[in-house]
C-alpha cells in the first residue's frame, strides 16, 4: 500500500510541478503568490512512513504529521482555486486545472494515511486487548 502511494505520489509530484510551472506567470498575476508549486515536491517524501511502518512501528507516529500536511496543502490549493476563479478571465482556466489536480491529490493522500492510522491504531487495540490472531 505504502509503495503505491509512493510511486502515485512522485508521478503526482512531476506532473502537477511541470503544470504549475507552466502557469507561474499566471498564477502570480491573478494571485499573488506561488508556494503551492514547492509544496508540491514533499508529496513523494510523506508517502514514506507508509512504506517505514512495515520495518520500524514507530513510524506510525508521523502519519499523523504526513495528514496534517496534506490537510493544508489540500487548503492552500483551495485558496488558491477560489482567488483564480474570482479573477474573471480565461487565462487562468490552466492554471485553475493544474491547482484542482492539487487539489484532489492531496486530498486523496490525506484520506490514504488516515486509512493507514485507522489501521494501525485499531490493530494494536486488537493486540492490546487480546484478540489479534
Amino acid at each position: 500500500m505504502g509503495i503505491v502511494l509512493f510511486v502515485t505520489m512522485v508521478y503526482v509530484m512531476i506532473k502537477t510541478s511541470g503544470e504549475l510551472k507552466r502557469e507561474s506567470a499566471v498564477i502570480t498575476q491573478f494571485y499573488g503568490a506561488d508556494k503551492l508549486r514547492s509544496l508540491v515536491f514533499l508529496f513523494p517524501f510523506l508517502a514514506l512512513p507508509l512504506i517505514a511502518r512495515t520495518l520500524f512501528p514507530a513510524a506510525m507516529y508521523f502519519l499523523p504529521l504526513a495528514i496534517a500536511f496534506f490537510v493544508f496543502v489540500y487548503f492552500t490549493a483551495r485558496k488558491q482555486r477560489l482567488g483564480l476563479e474570482c479573477s474573471g478571465t480565461d487565462r487562468v482556466k490552466t492554471a485553475i486545472a493544474a491547482t484542482s489536480s492539487v487539489e484532489v491529490w492531496s486530498a486523496i493522500a490525506a484520506a490514504w494515511n488516515l486509512v493507514a492510522l485507522v489501521y494501525d491504531v485499531g490493530t494494536i487495540a486488537m493486540i492490546r486487548a487480546g484478540t489479534y490472531s
